[in-house]
């Protein structure tokens, strides 16, 4: 870490912004955020992606209440939505009579990393120029929900949330697995029992100053899994994902043969 580098500056300042001012975010400083999404690495140089910047109150209000009615989603001055998009290219290779075969699972995949690398530099951009970001992951679960509110058409499918803001507050950097129990070196190393325990340390202390005293669960590993993400919750937003994807036009039962 340096204090020389606005890049690696900027990296490890961004926090989780859910606070936020009452103010609007410029045109200049939106067009540049835009910018940097655009300039993120993306396969093939196809960016089967798009970004729908969204400022609309009464579809800010949807998006409040498909994400559990985050507070800070509705603080927030605008909203991104990364969207994997392989209608345009299907346009453009019907413009040009070209063949176009990329409604397929592996599509889903290559989509997905484009439109998240996008939206890592959106995330960086608006940090360098003093503004928050949160990214909100609970939309993914309501994907159909999604898809109708912002006609997206087939070929399409919303991958993740990000709201934008002026900040009102400065939290404190949230801890992260030590890289001993991160990174891997040329294969996969099995974890131990301790660096199990030493990975998840510092949230198993957290937890036992606060959610412990609240819940009938024993450990932070039990409150994720038996509050947080049951297997009931996710089995239903895989069921409702896959629906959308299918609908969307990205799986068929002969891509499998």
């Amino acid at each position: 870490m340096t204090d020389t580098n606005p890049v690696l500056d900027a990296i490890f300042a961004r926090r989780s912004i859910r606070r936020y001012k009452d103010e609007r975010i410029g045109d200049e400083d939106l067009n540049t955020i835009l910018e940097a999404a655009a300039a993120a690495p993306t396969a093939g140089n196809l960016q089967n992606y798009s970004i729908i910047v969204i400022k609309d109150p009464e579809k800010k209000e949807k998006l409040f209440e498909l994400s559990n009615k985050q507070r800070w989603v509705r603080a927030s001055d605008v909203h991104m939505m990364f969207v994997v998009d392989t209608n345009r290219h299907k346009r453009w290779c019907e413009v040009r009579d070209a063949d176009f075969h990329h409604d397929n699972f592996f599509t889903i995949l290559w989509g997905m990393v484009d439109a998240v690398a996008a939206a890592q530099n959106a995330v960086i951009a608006a940090q360098g120029l003093g503004l928050g970001t949160v990214y909100i992951g609970t939309v993914l679960g309501e994907m159909q929900d999604v898809i109708q509110l912002l006609k997206l058409p087939e070929g399409t499918y919303p991958v993740i949330l990000l709201c934008l803001g002026v900040p009102n507050e400065s939290p404190e950097a949230r801890d992260r697995i030590p890289l001993d129990a991160l990174v891997h070196y040329d294969e996969f190393t099995p974890y131990s029992d301790e660096i199990i325990e030493n990975a998840f340390a510092e949230r198993e202390k957290a937890f036992d100053g606060t959610a412990k005293s609240k819940t009938d669960t024993k450990n932070l590993a039990q409150l994720i899994t038996r509050k947080r993400f049951t297997e009931e919750k996710l089995l239903g937003r895989t069921s409702s994902v896959m629906r959308a994807l299918i609908d969307q036009g990205f799986w068929n039962e002969e891509h499998m043969k």
